[in-house]
């Protein structure tokens, strides 16, 4: 391999201590060489370094500090260890000890950083800093390494291992980091599985949350579900999931003939009637809404010269318009309404001291109301009843969404925990060795569950106290509190 200097220039091989040589047999070069009055030339690396190399001890007067042997003097005066010559960091903090060298030219494999260091290509955007100048880390944008870093659509690179973690790092709104081959289970996730089969094979799956969880299942899709358990006189019924990204965003549907927007003609209050037929049982929905912390359904009412009804009343007659509860009660409010005999515009409805937006009413032109009903002692609805859309001008249409339950309330606790693995909230595993181990892997990431579930519940057991932790540190120990972990307790 050829010499190449920092100068390009051709020049004398390095003078080592006890070889001298004179002016007249060298060029020199004096950031590199130091000549002697006695015409001696000696290497710069040898000045002021309290050992006596020219013979008239030139080298070793004006130097107003002397560092001592072994050491080499900057040229700001400050001393530092020989081994730190050359070897590409500035350790002077003037870049004295890196201005001096001589560096070999990197070859065809290799990555010249802007030091003069050479490291193998194959770092190179690694997103680890393998040049001391993190020259190599440096204008990566587009040029990630593929064998161990993932490229977002943006172009910016993270390690492969956040790809599928249940965590969103690619920016955008693609989040394509947790959307491409995510159905496919990582390797850790694979053995996490394994583990926990022997122990969960034989344990109901009461929501899709179960099948996100224990099975590994990503695609939705319709699925078997057992929502009263084994023990249980319910049986398993198909339900439609809905599988996200994380367990969080998992939904259990069922779904119903009523679906589509249907339009209504009446006559007098309650004279259109819709009974709902679901794709199962009124057990069945129970148990389903009995174990799942959320249950709603999406309604909306559009209209055209006619009043919804249930935000006002006549005196003699009573709510136009209403739908029936599970227990075939009539519910006289519309689509998440806090109040009796409102939507869930009021009080911002259109018009003024309106209760709802289609009491409003004007023929030929349209309205709506529409929301969520989210009252799980009400679910699913059983029946919508409108009146009054006979007249000319008069009309409407409904939509009547599926029965959607998120957030099972009791998951399958007795088999969160393996011998190796931990289970994340996300439905990811981490090594066990993570558990209440508060720290960032080596790109910075938090390491463990990236949702840090692997915290919960470890109360006086966490690495840091609150006292000396820093806001990064206090932010999730914040959330992991509201979480009721009672990880904070001690602060």
């Amino acid at each position: 391999m050829s010499s190449h200097k920092a100068d390009n220039a051709p020049g004398p091989p390095p003078l080592y201590r006890h070889m001298k040589m004179y002016v007249s047999e060298v060029h020199v070069a004096p950031e590199k060489y130091f000549v002697c009055r006695n015409k001696e030339v000696i290497s710069v690396v040898n000045v002021c370094d309290g050992v006596h190399d020219c013979r008239d001890k030139s080298d070793e007067s004006d130097c107003g500090v002397t560092c001592p042997d072994g050491s080499f003097r900057c040229a700001s005066g400050k001393c530092v260890s020989i081994g730190a010559f050359c070897d590409f960091k500035d350790d002077c903090g003037d870049s004295s000890d890196e201005s001096q060298c001589d560096y070999i030219e990197c070859n065809r494999t290799e990555f010249r950083c802007k030091n003069g260091q050479c490291i193998s290509m194959a770092h190179r955007c690694d997103l680890l800093s393998d040049c001391h100048d993190n020259s190599d880390e440096q204008d990566c944008l587009g040029q990630c390494n593929v064998n161990v870093t993932f490229q977002c659509y943006d172009g910016t690179c993270i390690p492969k291992n956040a790809v599928c973690d249940g965590h969103r790092d690619c920016p955008g709104k693609y989040h394509e980091d947790e959307q491409d081959g995510c159905h496919l289970v990582k390797e850790e996730d694979r053995q996490g599985l394994e583990e926990e089969k022997k122990k969960c094979d034989n344990k109901p799956r009461k929501t899709c949350e179960d099948l996100f969880v224990q099975d590994g299942i990503r695609h939705s899709g319709h699925y078997l579900i057992d929502a009263d358990g084994a023990e249980g006189p319910i049986l398993p019924f198909r339900v439609h999931c809905i599988m996200g990204s994380t367990v969080e965003d998992v939904r259990t549907l069922v779904h119903h003939d009523s679906e589509q927007r249907i339009y209504v003609r009446s006559g007098v209050e309650g004279a259109y009637a819709r009974p709902i037929t679901y794709d199962v049982g009124w057990l069945q929905m129970r148990a389903l809404i009995g174990v799942s912390q959320r249950c709603r359904q999406y309604v909306k009412w559009e209209c055209s010269g006619v009043g919804a009804g249930f935000g006002y009343s006549d005196a003699e007659r009573g709510p136009l318009s209403w739908w029936e509860s599970v227990d075939g009660e009539p519910q006289f409010y519309w689509g998440g309404a806090s109040e009796n005999l409102t939507c869930a515009c009021y009080p911002d409805c259109f018009g003024p001291d309106q209760r709802c937006n289609c009491d409003s009413v004007s023929e030929f032109h349209w309205l709506e109301d529409h929301g969520y009903i989210s009252d799980k002692e009400k679910l699913p609805i059983r029946k919508l009843r409108f009146g009054n859309t006979y007249k000319t001008g008069q009309a409407g249409y409904h939509t009547i969404g599926p029965l959607e339950c998120f957030k099972q309330v009791s998951s399958m606790e007795e088999c969160d925990s393996s011998q190796n693995y931990l289970r994340c909230r996300t439905g990811h595993f981490v090594n066990i060795s993570t558990k209440c181990l508060y720290g960032f892997d080596q790109f910075g990431f938090q390491a463990g569950c990236r949702d840090v579930s692997h915290l919960r519940g470890c109360g006086a057991v966490m690495k840091k106290s609150w006292r000396d932790a820093d806001s990064r540190e206090k932010k999730i120990l914040h959330y992991l509190d509201s979480q009721s972990t009672g990880i904070c307790s001690s602060r």
